[in-house]
């Protein structure tokens, strides 16, 4: 606040108001889908016949194999992004790219498109019977497990590696001139330099960039819905597909609301791991 007041003096007051009223309704709207499921999920909780049935909806073999398909792509999306932005952030730092507004720019148009349509594109391209590139795929890429689900996660790389890029990039160009000249001076190797500067310096971003790669790949659901025709009969649905369809198809909101509940204790432990590993990353920084 004093910070404020220094800059814009006697207008500070009206900045920090509106400032932590944007944070408050930010919260308030993140935190209103887990305030309806649990609401729903406890007032629901006698419909599906108490813990037994709460405990059979989990174990359901559809429902548990549409978990196990997105935490699959969500762990995928989440190393294969992280790995591949930091190469190409460490590659425009050895082409001297780095902070170049042009490029944050671009970076950002891909997000303007939504998923529906990276899917549609990702099946004119590559569907086995009237794709683009139909000669040269087998006929089960789209609807065998294993290969539907790398295109989802490819896809969904395609989609959102630009922004982890920048991301990556611009915890780099948070050196600063005078360092990147230093660094430079130090190390004539530029692989040095990645070990000793440029790896450490990204130690923060890799953490940001896993966890929202693991969530982005977790809730896919229009671009994996259309790139495997609804799941390629099931074997590749993704989790938020599923969960539509009880809600909608099957007008089963006790059972997904307790879906949702299992989903946010299944999500905790991805998320706490990140967070571990976060704060020992901060503290051997120190």
């Amino acid at each position: 606040m004093n910070r404020l007041f220094h800059l814009f003096g006697d207008s500070a007051r009206w900045i920090s108001l509106v400032s932590w009223s944007a944070i408050i309704v930010a919260l308030a709207t993140a935190l209103a889908p887990l305030a309806f499921i649990l609401v729903v999920s406890f007032s629901e909780y006698h419909a599906l016949g108490g813990g037994d049935g709460l405990i059979a909806e989990w174990l359901d073999d559809r429902n548990v194999n549409a978990m196990g398909n997105s935490l699959a792509v969500g762990f995928g999306v989440a190393v294969l992004l992280t790995v591949i932005s930091i190469l190409a952030a460490l590659c425009f730092r050895w082409c001297n790219l780095t902070g170049h507004s042009t490029i944050y720019m671009l970076s950002i148009l891909p997000l303007t498109v939504p998923d529906y349509v990276f899917g549609v594109a990702g099946r004119v391209m590559f569907d086995p019977s009237v794709g683009l590139f139909a000669e040269w795929l087998p006929d089960s890429l789209l609807f065998d497990r294993t290969s539907a689900l790398l295109m989802v996660v490819a896809i969904t790389i395609l989609k959102w590696l630009p922004l982890m890029i920048v991301i990556a990039d611009a915890a780099i160009f948070a050196l600063g001139s005078p360092i990147f000249y230093q660094t430079m001076v130090d190390f004539t190797r530029f692989r040095r330099a990645v070990g000793l500067v440029f790896l450490p310096q990204l130690g923060k971003a890799t953490a940001l960039i896993a966890s929202l790669g693991f969530l982005i790949g977790f809730r896919q659901h229009e671009l994996a819905y259309e790139l495997t025709s609804s799941g390629a009969g099931f074997d590749a649905e993704m989790w938020s597909n599923r969960n539509y369809r009880v809600i909608f198809e099957f007008a089963g909101v006790a059972r997904a609301a307790a879906d949702g509940l299992l989903a946010l204790g299944v999500l905790f432990v991805p998320i706490r791991l990140i967070h571990m590993a976060t704060s020992w990353y901060l503290s051997n920084e120190e």
